[in-house]
Formats: C-alpha cells, structure tokens, sequence
C-alpha cells in the first residue's frame, strides 16, 4: 500500500510538471497575449503599482507553497507509517 501511494505522489508530481511546462510553452509563443491585461500597468500612482505586484507575486507562489506543504505532509506521514513500533506502543 505505501509503494502504491509513493508510486500514485510521484506520478501527480511528473504529471503537475508536464503541464506546468506545457502552459509555459504556451505563453512563451504567444507573448503578446501575456502583456494584454488592460489593468497590469495602467495604475498611475506607485502606491497601486506596488500593491498590484505584490499581490500578484503572492497569488503566484501560493499554489507551489500549498503544493510543496502537501507533499512534505505526505512524506512525513508515509515515514510515520513506516516506523516500526516499539513494544510499549501497543
């Protein structure tokens, strides 16, 4: 059973992989799509230019943080499992 849930983690993970670089393709051969947002540039104040980045760097490694959370998780629980129990532990 924790072969299988190993074998199903890294499975997700190349799968993630693949279609991350799949997307990034994308982008890269349309770069004119990725600069059409009308709102990205047109804040004429600094202040909105900074707010706008910073929300925008967070919501761009939210996901790899909540993703990167998952599998640290699914490591420690799988060698949690794998810990032979002592004796008094019953």
């Amino acid at each position: 059973m924790r072969r299988w849930l190993r074998n199903a983690a890294l499975d997700a993970v190349r799968t993630a992989s693949g279609l991350a670089a799949l997307a990034l393709g994308v982008v890269g051969a349309f770069p004119e799509t990725v600069s059409a947002c009308s709102v990205c540039f047109s804040a004429k104040n600094e202040e909105n230019q900074i707010a706008y980045l910073a929300s925008t760097g967070f919501l761009t490694f939210l996901p790899l943080l909540l993703v990167g959370a998952l599998l640290l998780w699914v490591r420690k629980r799988t060698q949690d499992t794998e810990q032979p129990r002592s004796p008094d532990h019953s």
